[in-house]
């Protein structure tokens, strides 16, 4: 703790500062949050570089996700995997096996496929993984709206829903 002192005129707020390390605060805001109910508020600024000092002690280590294969990341496994934490990459990015890619909101360790591969399944072609029903890299098999057990982040692609009035697909 480098510092602490009233914020507000009332008193009823405290404005404490930390030297932490970056690797240090990887987690913690969600801890933060429900240990101040939502009112606390985090700000935070790199003050420079330093030797590592060694470990953290009983820190809360985060759950991550982690790539399941070398490839480009595609648009459709970024958007399926933003539910599930803060992601590092972006879309085209070259990623490997193993990479770290993002902190899981959870505390376990998450294997995810979110790149695209050399060959594909289906034929939908780069650049249309994001596609309506498309049957990319990432939707699997099964081809457009199919059900098949594909590669992709959650499975294949869903059917459309059937229209109540032709009980038919649209």
């Amino acid at each position: 703790m480098t510092g602490m002192e009233p914020s507000s005129a009332d008193g009823e707020r405290i404005r404490a500062s930390f030297t932490v390390p970056s690797r240090g605060l990887l987690g913690f805001r969600a801890l933060f949050a429900t240990a101040t109910h939502g009112t606390g508020v985090i700000n935070r600024r790199i003050t420079g570089y330093e030797l590592h000092r060694g470990p953290l002690g009983s820190a809360i280590r985060p759950g991550v996700l982690i790539s399941m294969a070398d490839g480009v990341t595609s648009t459709y496994g970024l958007n399926i995997m933003q539910p599930r934490g803060t992601l590092f990459v972006g879309a085209q990015s070259q990623i490997y096996g193993g990479q770290i890619i993002g902190e899981h909101n959870r505390d376990n360790d998450l294997d995810v496929s979110i790149a695209r591969g050399a060959g594909g399944a289906g034929g939908a072609g780069a650049g249309a993984d994001a596609g309506a029903g498309g049957a990319g890299a990432d939707a699997g098999a099964g081809g457009a709206g199919g059900a098949g057990a594909g590669a992709g982040a959650i499975g294949a692609t869903p059917a459309p829903p059937a229209n109540p009035q032709t009980n038919s697909p649209r």
